[in-house]
């Protein structure tokens, strides 16, 4: 199996999932099938999890923060005026992508959570606590 906790293979498993599926290079589909080859070890040693669900959760919280981050970059290029990010021409973009980083924020949280809770049921790995960070709740 790989040398990562079980959250982390979850967590990464979603990720990988989603660039084998929107950009689809050949070392996003090892990367993906590498992952779902340690996924399909964690089932069998911990079939009494709800993987399914577990990991229908994690991909669609990556799905959400994906589409935050293209609304991101989204923003970036909307920028009146790009010598100064601050200028009085950029508010409504900034006003956006603050808006979006917040939400960002949000569902990293839940993502940590999730992380947390497939820690304890496995008993693998540490519990994540965000402190003086983007994410703390």
């Amino acid at each position: 199996m790989l040398e990562r906790d079980i959250p982390d293979i979850i967590d990464r498993w979603a990720i990988s999932k989603l660039k084998k599926e929107r950009i689809g290079r050949k070392e996003d589909i090892d990367e993906f099938l590498m992952f779902d080859e340690a996924l399909q070890k964690i089932r069998e040693k911990y079939s009494n999890i709800p993987w399914d669900f577990i990991c229908l959760m994690m991909l669609h919280i990556h799905e959400f923060i994906w589409q935050f981050e293209a609304g991101t970059k989204g923003a970036k290029e909307e920028l009146k005026d790009k010598n100064y990010i601050l200028s009085e021409k950029n508010k409504e973009v900034l006003w956006k992508a603050g808006l979006i980083n917040f939400e960002i924020k949000n569902y990293n949280s839940l993502r940590y959570d999730l992380k947390n809770i497939i820690a304890k049921l496995t008993n693998s790995g540490f519990i994540e606590i965000k402190k003086d960070h983007c994410s703390e709740r």
